[in-house]
């Protein structure tokens, strides 16, 4: 792991017994204080070095939060499209009539969300989409239900 042209400063190893550790001299050595023979690596000493980490650091951690709104926006409209799809087949069901005035509720906010969860992650034509196919999804359900079933053994 430790690579000499990194010209860093290792302290010296240290036992891993608990009693020979206790007679060692150079337990608290700090390598820094005395200052190196050699030239201290640019990383330590250049502010230009270390602005040029920061910027890379910076640019991986947005490439990072990229990729993370993007699994966001996945997992939104998932969270969407079957929502919707549960408040549409609940509206349907005859022994919801009861809830009927929430569902609709229900259904009109999730409609209103559409309008304003559209971004470039997730853009209006996805949602539109889901839409569509939460009511695909719905009428199959429906019509699988609405079929006679046969009562032939065979």
């Amino acid at each position: 792991m430790y690579k000499p042209e990194w010209k860093i400063p290792l302290p010296e190893p240290l036992p891993t017994e608990l009693k020979p550790l206790h007679d060692v001299s150079h337990l608290m050595q700090d390598v820094w204080i005395n200052c190196p023979t050699e030239e201290v690596p640019q990383w330590l000493s250049d502010s230009t070095v270390q602005e040029g980490i920061w910027a890379m650091l910076k640019t991986e951690w947005c490439t990072e939060e990229l990729q993370q709104l993007h699994v966001e926006a996945i997992n939104l409209s998932l969270w969407f499209s079957c929502e919707l799809a549960a408040v549409e087949l609940a509206l349907i069901k005859p022994s919801n009539m009861s809830l009927h005035i929430l569902l609709e509720q229900q259904h009109s906010c999730l409609l209103h969300l559409h309008s304003l969860w559209p971004s470039p992650f997730a853009p209006q034509h996805v949602f539109d989409s889901l839409i569509s196919k939460a009511k695909e999804v719905v009428q199959t359900l429906n019509a699988s239900k609405c079929k006679p079933q046969s009562l032939d053994n065979g």
